[in-house]
């Protein structure tokens, strides 16, 4: 007598706060990662009879629900069974929920499918007011955060391309649905009844997920619930060849704190992968709008180093702009979504002027000199022509410099590159079409082509456990930041703030849902 072999079903909650890297936050909330969630799917759920998806709103953008898409897009093709249950949500869960088999909600669910929208502010007469002058200057004629903190009114030539990415990003998300008319994402608050005659809802019932998986998969199936393993300190890796991934995520600058991508620390971390031996490829993640111009170069400068030792790939995740972008350029590929912001080539430098401010409450500052351009960058002196041709001409290089960075890189003609490189941002799609990506895929489907069918373990950097909270430095240049609190070189400091001051555009806008 044979014994019958269970059918076992994984259980994974896709909502809430779901950590996108590893480190306090997830230690904190003990909640399994985004790229837990992915390789998961990716590896129990081959061996899985079924997969039940536990959906309501998360922090997770539309790049991120279509790489979870592309997964159990394989496992349904290798027969697995997928099933989900939808809370009350947005236009992310929904479009998840599209690929599922067969999709359960209750009858008092709401669905918020409004589109896209986005508010854009002036600040130009605000800082007016308060007596604060900002001088700006730029490269890129759609590098918007200039004018949008220097005019009293958005310019229309903003409004317009952001239409126009908004436009690329329906585009994109239409495509991308198949099992019904996407133009549903933009009709409206719909209930559940109404969702049943377009076919984005199978079933509206009041059961509990238990009752619909036995319903689903049988009485006897075993269901496993992704959990939040214990975590454990640093050990030492076996002898067994390895795929680094490491993990950029925030803005680009000096700064040792989450939601900073550190050009020294990053810097030191990648060099030590390219000299590796254990390291037999790399994959950089990059999620950034952009920052601190110098660090944008280092990085870029670190990949092409890796790259000349050892394979290096570059996917984008939400965001790849500005100095993000640049930093990527050097990679031998790079890999986007149909919804990543990508482009932004173009640099800007914003100066204040806070003189008028302060005497308002009573303070006078003067500027003592010792040098023509001394105090160019002074917060407390107006730029006169001289100094504002000096900063234009370091600013226009500076551009030049990120064009013939991509133009090397993605073997792109300077000449057709300055059409497109005028700040403006496109869609994962649109970069495909341009030559500015090569192209759309998601992390898993990247990360296996990277192994070449080898069989590597996968090691994601930078690697923080709870033992590094609490009882060593997570970034190595915490320690540095403490020497700048007690100023042990002041001058110094003030020459690398100076350099602070140039930076590769970001961005203008924060889309958390794209």
């Amino acid at each position: 007598m044979f014994l019958k072999r269970k059918k076992e079903v994984i259980f994974i909650e896709v909502g809430g706060y779901i950590p996108k890297l590893r480190g306090f936050q997830e230690i904190v909330s003990r909640k399994p990662t985004f790229y837990d969630i992915l390789n998961f799917l990716a590896e129990k759920g081959k061996t899985s009879s079924g997969v039940f998806l536990n959906v309501f709103p998360s922090n997770l953008t539309l790049s991120e629900i279509w790489e979870i898409k592309r997964v159990i897009k394989i496992l349904r093709e290798r027969g697995v069974k997928v099933v989900c249950k939808l809370q009350s949500c947005g236009i992310e869960e929904v479009f998840l929920s599209e690929i599922c088999d067969k999709v359960f909600t209750r009858e008092d669910s709401i669905f918020f499918l409004n589109g896209f929208s986005v508010s854009l502010s002036s600040f130009g007469e605000f800082f007016s007011k308060i007596g604060v002058k900002l001088e700006a200057i730029k490269s890129g004629k759609m590098k918007s955060i200039p004018e949008l903190l220097t005019k009293s009114e958005v310019p229309e030539s903003i409004k317009k391309d952001m239409k126009r990415f908004f436009g690329e990003i329906k585009q994109a998300l239409i495509s991308e649905t198949k099992k019904f008319d996407g133009n549903i994402f933009f009709s409206g608050i719909k209930r559940a009844k109404e969702l049943i005659t377009s076919e984005v809802i199978d079933v509206i019932t009041s059961d509990s997920e238990e009752e619909i998986i036995r319903r689903e998969f049988g009485s006897d199936a075993e269901v496993e619930y992704f959990q939040k393993k214990r975590f454990l300190a640093p050990f030492i890796s076996g002898t067994k060849s390895k795929l680094a991934v490491v993990n950029m995520n925030g803005v680009i600058a000096d700064n040792p704190y989450p939601n900073f991508i550190n050009p020294s620390y990053f810097s030191s971390l990648l060099t030590r992968l390219a000299e590796s031996k254990s390291v037999s490829a790399v994959l950089v993640r990059i999620d950034s709008r952009g920052g601190d111009a110098e660090g944008s170069h280092i990085l870029n400068e670190k990949i092409d180093y890796i790259g000349k030792r050892k394979k290096v790939f570059v996917s984008f995740s939400s965001v790849g702009a500005s100095g993000g972008y640049l930093a990527a350029v050097s990679a031998k590929k790079i890999f986007a979504t149909p919804f990543s912001a990508i482009g932004s080539i173009g640099v800007f430098l914003i100066k204040p002027f806070i003189s008028e401010l302060l005497q308002k409450i009573g303070i006078k500052t003067e500027v003592l000199e010792e040098g023509e351009m001394s105090s160019i960058l002074s917060p407390y002196k107006k730029l006169g022509e001289k100094e504002k041709k000096v900063l234009e001409k370091i600013v226009k290089d500076e551009h030049e410099s990120f064009i013939k960075k991509v133009s090397e890189g993605r073997g792109i003609p300077v000449g057709a590159l300055r059409k497109i490189a005028d700040g403006s941002v496109f869609s994962g799609m649109k970069a495909k079409e341009l030559g500015l990506v090569d192209d759309i895929k998601s992390f898993s489907e990247v990360l296996d082509e990277l192994k070449e069918g080898k069989d590597l373990s996968v090691e994601e950097y930078p690697r923080i456990s709870i033992y590094d909270v609490f009882f060593r430095n997570i970034i190595p240049s915490f320690s540095y930041d403490l020497d700048l609190i007690f100023a042990k070189d002041i001058a110094f400091e003030i020459l690398r703030g100076r350099r602070r001051f140039f930076h590769l555009a970001f961005f203008p806008v924060q889309l958390e849902k794209l």
